[in-house]
Protein backbone atom coordinates (compact mmCIF):
# COMPACT_ATOMS: atom_id res chain seq x y z
CA UNK A 1 0.00 0.00 0.00
CA UNK A 2 1.44 3.37 -1.03
CA UNK A 3 2.33 5.74 1.76
CA UNK A 4 0.68 9.14 1.93
CA UNK A 5 2.61 12.38 1.58
CA UNK A 6 1.14 15.83 2.17
CA UNK A 7 2.83 18.77 0.41
CA UNK A 8 2.23 22.23 1.85
CA UNK A 9 3.44 25.33 0.01
CA UNK A 10 2.33 28.92 -0.52
CA UNK A 11 2.39 28.71 -4.32
CA UNK A 12 0.98 26.34 -6.90
CA UNK A 13 4.32 26.39 -8.75
CA UNK A 14 6.13 24.99 -5.70
CA UNK A 15 3.49 22.32 -5.25
CA UNK A 16 3.78 21.27 -8.89
CA UNK A 17 7.58 21.01 -8.68
CA UNK A 18 7.43 18.96 -5.50
CA UNK A 19 4.76 16.67 -6.91
CA UNK A 20 6.95 16.02 -9.94
CA UNK A 21 9.94 15.19 -7.71
CA UNK A 22 7.89 12.55 -5.89
CA UNK A 23 6.35 11.14 -9.06
CA UNK A 24 8.69 8.13 -9.28
CA UNK A 25 8.30 7.15 -5.63
CA UNK A 26 5.53 4.76 -4.52
CA UNK A 27 3.57 7.41 -2.62
CA UNK A 28 0.15 9.02 -2.89
CA UNK A 29 0.45 12.80 -2.82
CA UNK A 30 -1.97 15.33 -1.33
CA UNK A 31 -1.58 19.11 -1.21
CA UNK A 32 -2.54 22.05 1.00
CA UNK A 33 -1.91 25.78 0.83
CA UNK A 34 -2.09 26.89 4.48
CA UNK A 35 -1.70 25.64 8.03
CA UNK A 36 -5.40 25.34 8.76
CA UNK A 37 -5.83 23.03 5.77
CA UNK A 38 -2.87 20.95 6.96
CA UNK A 39 -4.48 20.17 10.31
CA UNK A 40 -7.79 19.34 8.65
CA UNK A 41 -6.19 17.04 6.08
CA UNK A 42 -3.87 15.43 8.67
CA UNK A 43 -6.79 14.51 10.93
CA UNK A 44 -8.75 13.12 7.99
CA UNK A 45 -6.06 11.25 6.04
CA UNK A 46 -3.27 10.65 8.60
CA UNK A 47 -0.41 11.09 6.10
CA UNK A 48 2.88 9.35 6.79
CA UNK A 49 4.94 12.42 5.91
CA UNK A 50 4.36 16.17 5.53
CA UNK A 51 6.67 18.47 3.58
CA UNK A 52 5.76 21.97 4.74
CA UNK A 53 7.08 25.45 4.06
CA UNK A 54 7.69 27.64 7.09
CA UNK A 55 6.19 30.72 5.48
CA UNK A 56 2.47 30.06 5.04
CA UNK A 57 -0.57 32.34 5.11
CA UNK A 58 -2.41 32.36 8.43
CA UNK A 59 -0.88 29.68 10.67
CA UNK A 60 2.77 29.35 9.68
CA UNK A 61 4.59 26.06 9.27
CA UNK A 62 6.21 26.15 12.70
CA UNK A 63 2.91 26.70 14.52
CA UNK A 64 1.28 23.98 12.43
CA UNK A 65 4.11 21.53 13.11
CA UNK A 66 3.88 22.25 16.83
CA UNK A 67 0.13 21.60 16.77
CA UNK A 68 0.69 18.27 15.02
CA UNK A 69 3.38 17.14 17.45
CA UNK A 70 1.25 18.12 20.46
CA UNK A 71 -1.76 16.13 19.24
CA UNK A 72 -1.47 12.50 20.45
CA UNK A 73 -3.37 11.29 17.38
CA UNK A 74 -1.05 13.07 14.95
CA UNK A 75 2.29 13.16 16.75
CA UNK A 76 3.72 10.16 14.87
CA UNK A 77 3.41 11.94 11.50
CA UNK A 78 6.86 12.93 10.27
CA UNK A 79 7.18 16.59 9.41
CA UNK A 80 9.84 18.14 7.20
CA UNK A 81 9.94 21.94 7.42
CA UNK A 82 11.43 23.98 4.59
CA UNK A 83 12.80 27.51 4.94
CA UNK A 84 15.68 29.77 3.80
CA UNK A 85 18.93 29.09 5.74
CA UNK A 86 18.40 32.06 8.05
CA UNK A 87 19.29 31.32 11.66
CA UNK A 88 16.08 32.79 13.07
CA UNK A 89 13.91 30.74 10.73
CA UNK A 90 15.95 27.59 11.34
CA UNK A 91 15.53 28.08 15.09
CA UNK A 92 11.75 28.36 14.64
CA UNK A 93 11.76 25.03 12.80
CA UNK A 94 13.95 23.39 15.43
CA UNK A 95 11.76 24.65 18.29
CA UNK A 96 8.61 23.42 16.53
CA UNK A 97 9.83 19.82 16.84
CA UNK A 98 10.06 18.96 13.15
CA UNK A 99 11.69 15.68 12.18
CA UNK A 100 13.89 17.21 9.49
CA UNK A 101 14.74 20.51 7.84
CA UNK A 102 15.35 21.36 4.19
CA UNK A 103 17.00 24.54 3.02
CA UNK A 104 15.18 26.67 0.44
CA UNK A 105 15.49 26.90 -2.45
CA UNK A 106 15.29 23.13 -2.26
CA UNK A 107 17.92 20.84 -3.66
CA UNK A 108 16.02 18.25 -5.68
CA UNK A 109 18.23 15.32 -4.72
CA UNK A 110 18.02 16.20 -1.03
CA UNK A 111 14.25 16.64 -1.27
CA UNK A 112 13.92 13.08 -2.54
CA UNK A 113 16.58 11.71 -0.19
CA UNK A 114 14.91 13.05 2.94
CA UNK A 115 11.61 11.61 1.74
CA UNK A 116 13.20 8.20 1.28
CA UNK A 117 14.78 8.48 4.69
CA UNK A 118 11.57 9.49 6.45
CA UNK A 119 9.37 6.96 4.67
CA UNK A 120 11.80 4.05 4.79
CA UNK A 121 11.68 3.71 1.01
CA UNK A 122 15.36 2.80 0.94
CA UNK A 123 14.67 -0.54 2.59
CA UNK A 124 14.50 1.03 6.03
CA UNK A 125 11.18 -0.70 6.60
CA UNK A 126 12.95 -3.14 8.89
CA UNK A 127 13.65 -2.26 12.50
CA UNK A 128 16.47 0.22 13.02
CA UNK A 129 18.46 -0.52 16.15
CA UNK A 130 20.25 2.19 18.15
CA UNK A 131 23.81 1.16 18.95
CA UNK A 132 27.14 2.85 19.58
CA UNK A 133 30.48 1.85 18.13
CA UNK A 134 33.44 3.44 16.38
CA UNK A 135 33.35 3.31 12.57
CA UNK A 136 36.51 3.66 10.48
CA UNK A 137 35.62 5.24 7.14
CA UNK A 138 37.84 5.16 4.05
CA UNK A 139 37.26 7.42 1.06
CA UNK A 140 39.54 7.94 -1.92
CA UNK A 141 42.75 9.01 -0.23
CA UNK A 142 41.24 9.86 3.17
CA UNK A 143 40.54 8.01 6.40
CA UNK A 144 38.36 9.30 9.25
CA UNK A 145 36.43 7.96 12.22
CA UNK A 146 32.76 8.32 13.08
CA UNK A 147 30.26 6.85 15.51
CA UNK A 148 27.74 4.18 14.59
CA UNK A 149 24.39 5.57 15.81
CA UNK A 150 21.91 3.01 14.46
CA UNK A 151 21.89 0.00 12.19
CA UNK A 152 19.47 -1.87 9.93
CA UNK A 153 19.85 -4.77 7.54
CA UNK A 154 20.57 -2.41 4.67
CA UNK A 155 22.68 0.33 6.23
CA UNK A 156 23.78 2.46 9.16
CA UNK A 157 23.87 6.08 10.27
CA UNK A 158 27.35 7.44 10.98
CA UNK A 159 27.81 10.40 13.30
CA UNK A 160 30.65 12.52 11.91
CA UNK A 161 31.71 16.09 11.11
CA UNK A 162 33.60 14.91 8.02
CA UNK A 163 32.09 16.26 4.82
CA UNK A 164 30.83 13.63 2.39
CA UNK A 165 28.62 13.84 -0.68
CA UNK A 166 25.41 12.01 -1.53
CA UNK A 167 26.30 9.07 -3.74
CA UNK A 168 29.91 8.89 -2.48
CA UNK A 169 31.25 5.36 -1.98
CA UNK A 170 33.02 4.52 1.30
CA UNK A 171 34.67 1.49 2.85
CA UNK A 172 33.56 0.94 6.44
CA UNK A 173 35.06 -1.05 9.28
CA UNK A 174 33.34 -1.48 12.67
CA UNK A 175 32.58 -3.99 15.42
CA UNK A 176 29.05 -4.39 16.73
CA UNK A 177 28.73 -3.81 20.50
CA UNK A 178 28.05 -7.42 21.42
CA UNK A 179 30.20 -10.12 22.93
CA UNK A 180 32.07 -12.23 20.39
CA UNK A 181 31.29 -9.98 17.41
CA UNK A 182 33.83 -9.92 14.63
CA UNK A 183 35.02 -6.95 12.60
CA UNK A 184 32.63 -5.94 9.83
CA UNK A 185 34.18 -4.57 6.64
CA UNK A 186 31.92 -3.49 3.81
CA UNK A 187 31.41 -0.96 1.08
CA UNK A 188 28.63 1.59 1.55
CA UNK A 189 27.15 4.49 -0.38
CA UNK A 190 26.07 7.80 1.17
CA UNK A 191 22.32 8.26 0.66
CA UNK A 192 21.53 11.22 2.92
CA UNK A 193 23.34 13.84 4.97
CA UNK A 194 22.49 15.33 8.35
CA UNK A 195 24.41 18.59 8.00
CA UNK A 196 26.25 20.41 10.76
CA UNK A 197 24.53 23.73 10.01
CA UNK A 198 21.46 22.50 8.15
CA UNK A 199 20.34 19.61 10.37
CA UNK A 200 17.69 17.54 8.58
CA UNK A 201 17.04 15.34 11.60
CA UNK A 202 17.67 16.88 15.00
CA UNK A 203 17.16 13.55 16.72
CA UNK A 204 20.49 12.43 15.25
CA UNK A 205 23.91 14.09 15.45
CA UNK A 206 25.63 15.60 12.43
CA UNK A 207 26.61 12.83 10.07
CA UNK A 208 25.27 10.75 7.20
CA UNK A 209 23.27 7.66 6.37
CA UNK A 210 24.74 4.95 4.16
CA UNK A 211 23.37 1.94 2.34
CA UNK A 212 25.57 -1.16 2.25
CA UNK A 213 27.08 -2.15 -1.11
CA UNK A 214 27.66 -5.83 -1.98
CA UNK A 215 27.30 -6.92 1.63
CA UNK A 216 28.96 -10.28 2.29
CA UNK A 217 26.49 -13.02 3.20
CA UNK A 218 28.21 -13.86 6.50
CA UNK A 219 28.33 -10.19 7.45
CA UNK A 220 24.63 -9.82 6.60
CA UNK A 221 23.85 -12.79 8.85
CA UNK A 222 25.88 -11.23 11.68
CA UNK A 223 23.97 -7.95 11.39
CA UNK A 224 20.62 -9.77 11.16
CA UNK A 225 21.39 -11.78 14.30
CA UNK A 226 22.40 -8.63 16.19
CA UNK A 227 19.13 -6.89 15.18
CA UNK A 228 16.98 -9.89 16.13
CA UNK A 229 18.66 -10.19 19.53
CA UNK A 230 18.26 -6.46 20.15
CA UNK A 231 14.56 -6.57 19.31
CA UNK A 232 13.99 -9.57 21.58
CA UNK A 233 15.89 -7.89 24.39
CA UNK A 234 13.83 -4.71 24.05
CA UNK A 235 10.61 -6.73 24.31
CA UNK A 236 11.50 -8.35 27.63
CA UNK A 237 9.52 -7.14 30.66
CA UNK A 238 11.22 -4.19 32.36
CA UNK A 239 11.53 -6.08 35.67
CA UNK A 240 13.85 -8.61 34.00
Amino acid sequence: MNKKVLLVANSNVSLEIEQELLRKLPVKVFTAGNGSQVLEVARKLRPDLIYMELDLPGMDGAACCRAIKEDPLLAMIRVVLMAPPIEQKMELCRAAGCDAFLEKPIDRREFIAVGRSMLALIDRREERIPCRAIVNCHTEGNVFCGTLEDIALKGIFVGSHYEVKIGELLMLKFVLPVSGAGTIETGARVIWINGEKVRRNWQLPAGFGVEFENLDKKVAEQISEFIERSILWSQLPSEW
